[in-house]
């Protein structure tokens, strides 16, 4: 190979004769150099004139596969020279296509994954460079660029981490910033792609892919013995649908911090996940693993088992990637593919002089209907040896990248209709009926302009678009009222009792209300407490009506739905009224009178019902006590009694009349005697009690007059008497005995003579001594005349009955004269 060393090409570009061509494959384009280029040492980084590329606006949605590489040699043999590289879109780079190589001869690759923009783009590729390098005009020396739109694919994940990292030694570590779970929601073909721009120090660096664990065979790839270098590979694999995890490791004798691309403008990782559209398909993946010895012929030759055939039914877009890691003995080791016997000048790659390095290429076109074949050819002066060795890996994979689909789906939606409100909610769940089919005969993804799950009340119009498998979408609309037919809810308060018997006091809180709608729910009390007009001490008062009330309220919902709640409050009055009894007394002239009495009773409520135990205005009975038992009863059935008298005092005595005065004989045999009567007649108001006399009624009555006193004393204790008098007459002449006749003689000289004798014997019937009278007035002892004196004794009892008696006094002169 001829190298071009002249000083002078540091500080200009020297362009090749013939211009590049610009392919355009049906939605890819792609810049590849068939002529010489020189690029001078330069920093900082500039734009390489040349490679540039400019898609245009895409309307649907999916990726641009960006694929850069170029081979080339350094005028220098030193291992720490370098060329750097990497992606502009638009002006700003893409740091995950950060590539860096060093050596004499050496390949930079770089890819991204970028979503598609309905705007033009433009990729240029910038670089800086330790020394010149030349690129183009022989057999492996190329710059490409290539820009592959991809419609429906998707970047699920790009890793692009900015840190250094720490080495981790010489057995396989993750890059952990780099390590990827990704979520597949259909069973897919994934294209999986990490690469990492690093100075290794002048030792090797292995890496590796392991998906879901397990170690990708064909993905192992080293670069080295050199300071700079870019380690990272593609692995293309058909995964079910779910969660996977994809982790790029490596390992590295040297410890040497892998720089983050914050550290420059070089240095970076990147991982990157693109899912493949539906209808991607691998054709073929080769990762031999057989042992295998290579010439040194320096001539080009099929690469041991990376040969292959396939078959297309129609003209088909398809895209091949390989690499494979070899020791070349401190030469160089070329590749490229050939795609039915004609080389893909985009993929050449050449590695060295170093004893570890991989070669790595890809493109992407259209091939016609029929078998094809696509190998891998190589040149070495250097003979090299392949075996089982942890870092040792050959890979081809052949897919197809559909065409893109275009074509709407094809949907239908539902006529208007009306739904009720979930229960207890303010929303619909509705089932949309939307149907919607596609030419690619999966069906569509249907999504809504609101959720049909969370349909407020209310009409809405709902767009409903179908998206298929390459985001071509359709739409269609449909009206869904939601009414609200559920009545709100009202929780009345517990029924209660209360002791409140006013108006005008709170009582109780209003029910709590709520609606599925969550709007305003209005309140209205429908039955409330009854009152009623009472008389309170004489005056008109309002209360509450005693008992169980029926309480009702209405809650009123936004839709008009209403629903009641009803509860009981029950008034009670426990007090007792308030009572106050007086004594009543009274006086009557008549057997009874009528009389009227009145308690005083009050109540908190009302003013009571009184009631007597006998009734007031009642007749009485003169004379009598009667108690008499008040009870006030207020509305609410309680009681309070007292008791008192009614007195009636009789005024008017009894009256009686006694009989006649009697006049009655005394009987002769003695001084009294029985006397019976007529009772005296007795009257009295209320009823005479006694009647009594003095003496009484048949007693011995003695001669002369007495008065009978009758008493009649009447229930009351009045009393009223008479009298009467029984006179007994005594006409029965006292009896009478006098002396026997007396002589007597005179008294010595004279002429009278002194007589003694005894009194006359008296009695009488009357008992009482008779008075007893000398007619005379002469006594016993008196002197008398000579002679007969006739003495003469009357006798006269007290009812001057008179008896008389007599006897002489003879008074003899017996004297012998002198």
């Amino acid at each position: 190979m001829t190298t071009i060393a002249s000083d002078l090409l540091w500080c200009i570009i020297v362009l090749a004769i013939m211009q590049p061509t610009v392919a355009v494959i049906g939605g890819s384009k792609r810049y590849t150099l068939t002529s010489g280029l020189t690029l001078p040492s330069r920093s900082p980084k500039a734009t390489i004139s040349g490679p540039t590329i400019t898609t245009t606006a895409t309307s649907y949605p999916g990726v641009q596969l960006v694929w850069y590489s170029a081979s080339f040699n350094i005028d220098s043999n030193a291992n720490n020279q370098y060329f750097l590289a990497s992606v502009y879109k638009n002006g700003v780079e893409l740091k995950q296509t950060r590539t860096i190589s060093g050596g004499y001869y050496q390949s930079s690759y770089g890819f991204s994954a970028v979503a598609s923009e309905n705007a033009a783009r433009t990729y240029t590729i910038q670089y800086r460079a330790s020394r010149t390098s030349y690129h183009g005009g022989s057999d492996w020396k190329g710059l490409t660029l290539q820009a592959a739109e991809v419609c429906g694919a998707k970047l699920l994940s790009l890793k692009l981490p900015t840190a250094n990292m720490a080495p981790q030694g010489n057995s396989f570590h993750d890059y952990n910033d780099l390590k990827t779970s990704f979520t597949l929601d259909r069973k897919s073909i994934v294209l999986l792609w990490y690469q990492v721009a690093q100075d290794a120090g002048t030792s090797h660096v292995v890496g590796r892919i392991t998906v879901d664990n397990s170690v990708m065979q064909g993905s192992q790839h080293l670069f080295g013995d050199l300071r700079y270098g870019t380690t990272g590979t593609m692995i293309v694999r058909e995964l079910n649908a779910g969660a996977h995890t994809f982790e790029p490791q490596y390992r590295q004798p040297a410890s040497t911090t892998i720089l983050g691309s914050a550290a420059g403008d070089w240095p970076g990782r990147s991982a990157q996940v693109i899912q493949l559209p539906l209808g991607a398909k691998i054709l073929k993946t080769l990762a031999p693993t057989n042992t295998w010895s290579g010439s040194n012929r320096n001539t080009w030759q099929l690469l041991n088992g990376l040969s292959t055939s396939f078959y297309l039914a129609a003209t088909t877009r398809v895209a091949m990637y390989y690499s494979y890691s070899t020791s070349a003995w401190n030469s160089h080791h070329l590749a490229k593919i050939y795609v039915n016997g004609a080389e893909r000048v985009e993929t050449r790659c050449i590695t060295g002089n170093t004893a570890y390095n991989s070669c790595r290429g890809f493109t992407v076109l259209d091939l016609p209907k029929g078998t094809h074949t696509a190998q891998v050819y190589y040149r070495s002066p250097a003979s090299h040896s392949y075996d089982t060795s942890d870092w040792k890996g050959r890979y081809l994979v052949i897919f197809t990248i559909p065409s893109c689909d275009v074509t709407k789906p094809v949907i239908s939606c539902p006529s208007a209709r009306t739904v009720n409100t979930l229960t207890n909610k303010n929303y619909a769940s509705v089932s949309p009926g939307v149907t919607a089919t596609d030419n690619s005969g999966v069906p569509p993804t249907i999504t809504y302009s609101k959720a049909t799950s969370n349909l407020g009340i209310g009409t809405h119009t709902i767009v409903a678009t179908a998206k298929d498998h390459v985001d071509n979408t359709a739409t269609c609309s449909f009206k869904v009222t939601v009414r609200d037919a559920q009545a709100p809810n009202i929780n009345c308060p517990a029924s209660l009792t209360t002791t409140t018997l006013q108006p005008g006091s709170s009582l109780w809180s209003s029910p709590a209300t709520s609606d599925n709608s969550g709007g305003a729910v209005s309140l209205t009390l429908t039955k409330n407490m009854q009152t009623v007009t009472v008389t309170r001490n004489g005056q008109s008062v309002t209360r509450y009506k005693l008992g169980a009330n029926t309480i009702t309220y209405q809650a009123q919902d936004p839709s008009g739905n209403k629903r009641t709640c009803s509860f009981t409050v029950t008034v009670r009055d426990s007090t007792r009224p308030s009572i106050t009894c007086p004594n009543v007394q009274v006086n009557t002239a008549q057997s009874a009178r009528s009389v009227t009495f009145g308690v005083t009773a009050s109540d908190n409520y009302a003013d009571p019902t009184i009631t007597y135990s006998k009734a007031a205005s009642s007749m009485f009975a003169a004379g009598s006590t009667t108690s008499v038992t008040g009870t006030a009863k207020d509305m609410a059935g309680n009681t309070a009694t007292c008791s008192f008298t009614v007195k009636v005092n009789d005024i008017a005595p009894p009256t009686i009349t006694c009989p006649n005065d009697l006049r009655l004989n005394a009987p002769v045999t003695g001084p009294s005697m029985a006397v019976s009567w007529t009772n005296p007649t007795t009257a009295d108001n209320q009823g005479v009690k006694a009647v009594s006399s003095t003496p009484a009624r048949g007693a011995s009555f003695s001669i002369g007059v007495t008065t009978v006193r009758y008493t009649v004393t009447d229930l009351s204790d009045l009393t009223t008497q008479c009298t009467f008098k029984i006179t007994l007459l005594d006409v029965t002449a006292p009896t009478i005995s006098c002396p026997s006749n007396l002589v007597v003689n005179t008294k010595t000289g004279q002429n009278k003579g002194i007589a003694t004798w005894t009194l006359p014997t008296v009695g009488d019937n009357s008992g009482v001594s008779p008075t007893l009278v000398e007619a005379n007035n002469r006594v016993s002892g008196a002197e008398f005349p000579m002679g007969m004196t006739t003495v003469r004794y009357t006798a006269t009892d007290g009812s001057d009955n008179s008896k008389s008696c007599s006897f002489t006094v003879t008074v003899k002169d017996n004297e012998v004269p002198k």
